[in-house]
């Protein structure tokens, strides 16, 4: 799948390191995974998502049945958590952290209000403290939920001993938040050290294990997105964007808030509010991204996850309040009917489109060939298809959102030439034009966002499908041939076979199709520009069912124009 499944699955398969903060016991799980006998290597790794939801899911009934006391109740939280929202359920479905982090927040949810139900139980400090090390080792995100840890604590203060074994408890938990914290990160300093050459996310020592910790190239924990073009937008919008990617279930979570209140339980009622108030207003408030695009949304939507979990149990208490089993029962049966219904469409059974999308640019790609990527959508996955299926591991690829990075460049310097003036802030057609001037002996070729394939200094970009080659201006090309080779490579039977829908592409679907859309408009234009109006005609209404965009659509309403006339003349 489009987005970080790919770097995600190669670090666990491979046992290395990934982004920052690194996830490193997200890595180790997955590892374990991997070894075991079944399936691909992707699938093993999936199935992970799927149990790590199918707990959380169990965590919520019983975080709701200390709410309510109550199985329905409970039974219904639980179902419309797992089923209800089309969010929870596409990532139960695929290798991320994000379904270990609801794992966590569940956990701790748990905890918390198993606390709060009886102050007597003040050892569960214990067990929250090793909860909490383990979670900030693998998403700092999950800090938000303390407060509602810390007033557990604090309506609990008068039940606790004051002697010395309680000092040995605390101490304890203590000692195993920071075991937890701590043991995970041993391994991005160990796997680091095994690397051949540098990867983001890599440590080895202290001092970058703590840049990768703090996330300082993406400029923060809460910084999403290190790219200014991505970042911006309004508390508002992300707000909405959140909550319109959680779906209707956070509305019942939300009755179930506002029953507390009515109902008086304070102590329940603040708990509930706090994971309202930090994991996702405080967050919407913090986070550094634009949702105005769909790729971006979907970054931002992945984050909604840990409120509406957090959430998930007081669900509860909203269907709690209809007396009668049988509302229950009708509320259940209706939830689990509704949410049911929509699963076919969110299924990623058959979902191939990032496979697809890299067998159609190694194919374009000669051998020996430099791939610069720029977006999301192919920058990650040749960490999998290279690092582990061995993929085209003649072709060098260079990412383009990582040239200001002096690590990756050094890197990068064993494998291609790489001049000191590329790590500067230019423009982006100038940077790759320094790399290749300083690689003449290589063919160079670009695929993913617009400006990379933008002309340059010296080169200019020669279309081929949905990658461009760089081409010096002095070279002349000769259109008939042009023309033969893309018509050739894009009428391979599966070409540029990916969904545009939001919940199975990631929210990426609409971007890589109009990568592909550019290949087939510049095919027509091609075909224009030979006098083939018919052909020409095919291509862009090919490329109108990828990208409606204007131009495409001018250009093939022109077309048709002039063949209609031709037609009437001929009859």
């Amino acid at each position: 799948m489009f987005g970080d499944g790919p770097e995600l699955t190669a670090a666990a398969v491979l046992n290395t390191v990934a982004h920052p903060p690194g996830y490193p016991l997200w890595i180790l799980l997955g590892h374990l995974a991997s070894l075991f006998p079944a399936g691909p290597l992707p699938f093993r790794i999936n199935l992970t998502a799927c149990l790590y939801h199918a707990l959380t899911a169990g965590l919520v009934y019983c975080s709701a049945y200390i709410l309510t006391r109550r199985a329905l109740p409970s039974l219904f939280a639980a179902v419309v958590l797992a089923i209800g929202s089309p969010l929870f359920f596409v990532w139960s479905l695929q290798a991320e952290v994000f379904s270990l982090t609801d794992l966590f927040a569940a956990a701790i949810g748990f905890f918390t209000l198993l606390w709060l139900d009886d102050p007597r139980r003040w050892r569960i400090v214990v067990p929250l403290g090793a909860l909490f090390g383990l979670a900030l080792s693998h998403q700092s995100t999950l800090a938000l939920l303390a407060p509602g840890a810390l007033w557990a604590l604090w309506n609990g203060r008068r039940e606790i001993p004051r002697r010395l074994a309680t000092l040995g408890v605390f101490a304890l938990a203590a000692t195993l938040m920071l075991l937890g914290f701590t043991l995970p990160y041993a391994h991005t300093i160990f796997a680091s050290q095994q690397l051949a050459h540098w990867q983001l996310g890599s440590a080895t020592n202290l001092t970058q294990l703590n840049d990768v910790i703090e996330r300082k190239d993406y400029g923060g924990a809460f910084s999403l997105v290190a790219f200014s073009t991505v970042q911006g937008g309004t508390f508002l919008e992300r707000v909405c964007a959140m909550l319109s990617n959680q779906g209707w279930s956070i509305a019942i979570s939300f009755a179930g808030v506002l029953t507390l209140g009515l109902r008086r339980r304070c102590k329940e009622f603040a708990v509930a509010v706090s994971y309202v108030a930090l994991p996702m207003l405080l967050f919407c408030a913090i986070a550094n991204i634009s949702v105005s695009s769909d790729d971006t949304r979907a970054i931002f939507a992945r984050f909604a996850l840990l409120s509406l979990t957090a959430l998930a149990p007081f669900s509860a208490v909203a269907i709690a309040e209809l007396a009668a089993t049988p509302l229950q029962v009708a509320a259940l049966a209706a939830a689990s009917v509704i949410a049911a219904s929509r699963l076919p469409a969110l299924s990623l059974a058959g979902t191939h489109d990032v496979r697809t999308l890299y067998r159609d640019i190694f194919a374009a790609l000669p051998p020996n060939a430099v791939l610069l990527t720029a977006g999301d959508a192919v920058d990650q996955p040749p960490l999998y298809f290279q690092g582990v299926e061995h993929q085209r591991p003649d072709v060098t690829v260079i990412t383009y959102g990582l040239l200001n990075n002096p690590h990756y460049l050094q890197a990068l310097r064993s494998q291609i030439n790489v001049p000191p003036e590329v790590i500067y802030n230019v423009r982006a057609q100038v940077r790759r034009d320094m790399l290749a001037l300083e690689n003449p002996n290589r063919q160079f070729f670009t695929v993913g966002e617009r400006p990379i394939h933008a002309p340059g200094p010296r080169y200019v970009p020669e279309v081929l499908g949905i990658v461009t080659q760089q081409v010096l201006k002095t070279r002349t090309i000769s259109r008939t041939d042009n023309y033969k080779c893309l018509a050739q490579l894009q009428s391979v039977n599966g070409y540029g076979d990916v969904t545009a829908d939001y919940w199975r592409s990631n929210g990426f679907g609409s971007a890589v199709r109009q990568y592909y859309a550019g290949g087939f408009f510049t095919t027509g234009y091609i075909a224009e520009l030979l006098h083939n109006s018919v052909s020409a005609l095919t291509w862009y209404e090919r490329a109108n069912g990828y990208d409606a965009d204007p131009l495409i659509v001018q250009h093939s309403t022109t077309v048709f124009s002039r063949l209609e006339r031709h037609w009437q003349k001929a009859l």
